[in-house]
């Protein structure tokens, strides 16, 4: 689960950069939410390539940061998914693009999900298993 992690971490990446760098070359800023769904994504594939690389395999300690990510897709999913899953694309391919990023999101969103679930899992069970 975590290559998956990693290989959909990389793809939104690849799906919000492309506006962030259209905005620079425009001489615009670059819009908030695509810096910050870009960053989450940078910030889930290396967090997943860790863990992948990771000598100790312990999900209650990966736990708090895989909740983090969790919520940080969950924002992004919010934010994006307001935004354009009900929005016709038209023909418009930077629309349809985006529409879709939404729902990479929203598996990406589903697999830390599992991860934070079974971490947190652990988690109890090994503070039960203390007391």
């Amino acid at each position: 689960i975590r290559v998956l992690q990693f290989a959909l971490g990389i793809a939104v990446m690849g799906l919000y950069v492309e506006d962030c760098i259209n905005a620079r070359k425009a001489g615009k800023y670059m819009d908030p939410k695509w810096v910050f769904a870009l960053s989450t994504g940078v910030i889930s594939a290396v967090v997943a390539f860790a863990f992948i690389w990771s000598s100790t395999f312990k999900p209650h300690l990966f736990f708090p940061v895989d909740a983090i990510i969790w919520l940080l897709y969950l924002v992004v999913f919010g934010i994006f998914g307001k935004m354009y899953i009900t929005e016709d694309p038209e023909g418009n391919a930077g629309i349809q693009r985006m529409k879709n990023a939404v729902w990479v999101v929203l598996a990406t969103w589903l697999f830390w999900t599992a991860t934070a679930l079974w971490g947190g899992l652990a988690l109890w069970r090994q503070k039960k298993a203390r007391s």
